[in-house]
């Protein structure tokens, strides 16, 4: 941070500052993460990021906490230090937490944006090599998903890995990366272009929620797990209990609004349990120098509790 930038969040920053000097909140990833989370809900996104890159430092094994970084800096993510972070606290997440494929599948998509990012500065030194390597490793993690024995409570991210692979192929073929990488997939994602208009993916922080998505389209018509195939070709993937990913997918979608909510369930026996949703929302999905992605962190507080995270207009 410069200068300049701790000059404009006087006297918050500082007093930041001074509070870190207390040893108990200097070793506290919670004090870090109240005050990022502080800073960013009062528009103060640069100094929000540098206490998260301050967090990120700490030696710590809190997987809820953990999780709700990554989240945040998905929602701010803007530079390549910020997402070497990210990168950096899923693959610590994975270390973890082996057992549960969700965390191979969120490295590998980091991966891909990280190739993506890195191709678009072909004459920066370096940068087409980089993006093979993360292309390469992100191939490598999404196989792994698709092909490991994992717990039934993780079935059907097969499904969603696979279609991180159509998108990998389609973008490896835009990147003139064929030669290189091609041959690591299989035929399958190659031999056919799989895009859709609109994808909406969510996953959540604690394992003990059951977080439902849905989508009101602009017939009125809702796409949700108990109803999860409409008129005009929407589709709801698998209902998880175990953190996600749940998606949504249309193909050709209709003019008009598409309004995006979710909600949560609770075991009875865990009452008052907050989650942190992470909705990415996702226009021209696997198609290169088209496809556009924003995401949001939605709370939810309690059983049957509802939020509307937004609406997506095509024309």
């Amino acid at each position: 941070m410069n200068e300049l930038d701790e000059r404009i969040w006087e006297p918050e920053y500082q007093a930041f500052l001074s509070l870190r000097k207390n040893k108990e909140y200097a070793v506290d990833p919670w004090f870090y993460m109240n005050m990022a989370i502080h800073f960013f809900s009062t528009g103060q996104h640069v100094v929000g990021l540098k206490v998260i890159s301050n967090l990120a430092e700490l030696q710590f094994e809190d997987l809820k906490l953990l999780r709700m970084i990554t989240y945040i800096l998905s929602e701010h993510a803007a530079s390549e230090d910020v997402s070497n972070t990210i990168l950096k606290l899923l693959r610590l997440i994975c270390d973890l937490r082996p057992e549960e494929p969700l965390n191979y599948y969120n490295v590998a998509v980091a991966l891909v944006s990280k190739a993506s990012t890195s191709i678009l500065k072909r004459n920066i030194p370096g940068a087409r090599e980089n993006a093979i390597k993360c292309y390469r490793e992100a191939i490598q993690l999404l196989n792994k998903v698709i092909e490991g024995e994992w717990d039934v409570k993780h079935d059907q991210i097969d499904q969603c890995a696979m279609l991180e692979l159509h998108r990998v192929a389609n973008f490896i073929i835009a990147d003139g990366l064929t030669k290189e990488l091609l041959p690591l997939l299989d035929a399958k994602y190659t031999e056919s272009i799989i895009d859709v208009d609109l994808r909406v993916v969510i996953q959540w922080d604690k394992d003990l929620a059951d977080v439902d998505l849905q989508v009101q389209e602009p017939s009125g018509e809702i796409c949700n797990p108990f109803h999860n195939k409409t008129k005009i070709g929407g589709f709801l993937s698998r209902d998880f209990n175990s953190f996600g990913p749940e998606e949504y997918l249309l193909r050709n979608a209709a003019p008009g609004e598409y309004i995006v909510s979710v909600l949560a369930h609770y075991k009875s026996d865990c009452p008052g349990l907050e989650t942190e949703v992470l909705v990415k929302i996702y226009t021209d999905f696997g198609r290169p120098d088209k496809e556009q992605m924003k995401s949001c962190i939605v709370k939810l507080h309690k059983s049957r509790d509802v939020a509307n995270v937004g609406t997506v207009t095509f024309t």
